[in-house]
C-alpha cells in the first residue's frame, strides 16, 4: 500500500512541475509577445531553457541540511503521503480550472492552502496532531498573497513617472527598442525566478516522497541528480505548451498597456522574482507579482486602460485560491482516510 501510495505521489509531483510551468509560462512571454520583443515560438523557448537553468540554480542552493530532519525523524507514512497526494491533485486540478477561466491564480496559494486544508483534516479523524499552523507556514500564504503583489504594484506605478520623463524628448522607435530590451531582460529574470521557486519545490518533493515511504537508503544528495533531471524535464516540456489563455488576460484584457509601460512592468517583476528566487526562504507568486506590475504601469496613464471587471474577477480568484484548495484538499483527504489509517 505505502508503495503505491509513492508511487501515485511521484507521478502526481511530475505532473504538478508540468501544469505549473504550462500555467505560469505567460509571466514571461504574454508582454514580450504582445509588443514584439519575442515571437511566440522563441518566447516559449527562451522560458523552457531559462526555467532549467533555474531548476538547476534551485538544485546548488537546495539546503540538504533542512531536509535531512524530515526524512530521517519517524513519521507515519500513509497520512504524510495523503497529504502530499490530495495537496497535488487540488493544486493541479485548481491551475487547470484557472487557466481555463484565463486567471493567473498563484500556484504557491493553492499548494500551501492545499497543505494545510489537508492537514488540518486529518487532525479531525486523529490520524495525527501535527498541524501546520505555524507563523512560518502562514507567511508562505501572505507574502505571495498580499506583500508581494502590493510591491509589484508600488514599484511599477512608482518608476512609470521618471522613465516616461527621462525619456519624453526621445524619439518613439527608440523608446520602443528600449522597452523591449526591458521586457527581454524582465522576461528572463521571471523564467530563472519561476524555475528557482518552485524547482526547489519539486526537487523537495522528489527527494522525501521516497524517503517518507522508505524506499531510500543512501545519502540524500545521492538523488539530488535524477531529481533535478526530472524536474528540469517536466518544467521545460510544460514551458513549451504555452498557456496562451492567460497570457490575453495578462497583455490585454486585464489593462492595456504601451511599450513602454509593458518595459517597466516586465522589468519590475523579472527583478523581484529573481532577488526572490536567490535570497530563497519565502515564496512568492509568479503570476500573482507579475499581474500586479502590470496592473500597476496600466493605472499609471491618463487614458483609462483598466478593465475593472475583469481585475475584480482576478483579484476575486487571488483571495478565494488558498482558501477553496484548503476545503477542496481536506474532502478529497477525508474521503480518503479509511485508507490512511
Amino acid at each position: 500500500m505505502i508503495h503505491a501510495l509513492v508511487v501515485i505521489a511521484l507521478i502526481l509531483t511530475v505532473g504538478y512541475a508540468l501544469v505549473n510551468s504550462f500555467h505560469d509560462v505567460p509571466n514571461a512571454t504574454a508582454i514580450p509577445v504582445r509588443h514584439r520583443a519575442l515571437s511566440p515560438v522563441l518566447a516559449l523557448m527562451l522560458a523552457a531553457g531559462l526555467n532549467v537553468v533555474g531548476v538547476v540554480a534551485a538544485t546548488i542552493l537546495l539546503p540538504l541540511a533542512h531536509i535531512e530532519p524530515m526524512v530521517v525523524e519517524p513519521i507515519d507514512p500513509a497520512p504524510a503521503l495523503g497529504v502530499i497526494i490530495c495537496t497535488l491533485l487540488t493544486t493541479i486540478g485548481w491551475d487547470l480550472l484557472t487557466w481555463w477561466w484565463g486567471l493567473p491564480a498563484s500556484t504557491t496559494s493553492a499548494f500551501m492552502g492545499g497543505i494545510v486544508g489537508a492537514t488540518v483534516a486529518l487532525g479531525w479523524v486523529d490520524l495525527t496532531a501535527d498541524l501546520p499552523l505555524d507563523a512560518g507556514l502562514l507567511g508562505h500564504l501572505v507574502v505571495p498573497v498580499i506583500l508581494a503583489p502590493l510591491v509589484a504594484f508600488a514599484l511599477a506605478w512608482v518608476l512609470v513617472i521618471p522613465s516616461v520623463r527621462g525619456l519624453r524628448h526621445v524619439e518613439a522607435d527608440q523608446v520602443r527598442l528600449l522597452a523591449r530590451v526591458g521586457m527581454v531582460v524582465g522576461s528572463t529574470g521571471t523564467n530563472v525566478g519561476h524555475g528557482l521557486f518552485h524547482g526547489q519545490r519539486v526537487l523537495l518533493l522528489m527527494i522525501t516522497i521516497p524517503a517518507i515511504g522508505g524506499l531510500t537508503a543512501g545519502p540524500i544528495d545521492e538523488a539530488l541528480p535524477w531529481a533535478m533531471a526530472v524536474t528540469a524535464t517536466a518544467f521545460a516540456v510544460g514551458s513549451l505548451l504555452g498557456a496562451w489563455r492567460i497570457a490575453r488576460t495578462i497583455s490585454s484584457r486585464m489593462v492595456s498597456t504601451d511599450a513602454l509601460r509593458g518595459g517597466v512592468a516586465q522589468g519590475v517583476s523579472g527583478l523581484l522574482l529573481f532577488a526572490g528566487g536567490l535570497a530563497g526562504g519565502v515564496s512568492m507568486s509568479t503570476s500573482q507579482t507579475t499581474a500586479a506590475a502590470v496592473l500597476g504601469t496600466g493605472t499609471n496613464q491618463k487614458y483609462r486602460s483598466t478593465n475593472y471587471r475583469v481585475v475584480g474577477k482576478v483579484l476575486l480568484c487571488w483571495l478565494l485560491t488558498a482558501p477553496v484548495c484548503a476545503v477542496v484538499a481536506g474532502t478529497l483527504v477525508l474521503a480518503l482516510s479509511p485508507l490512511l489509517g
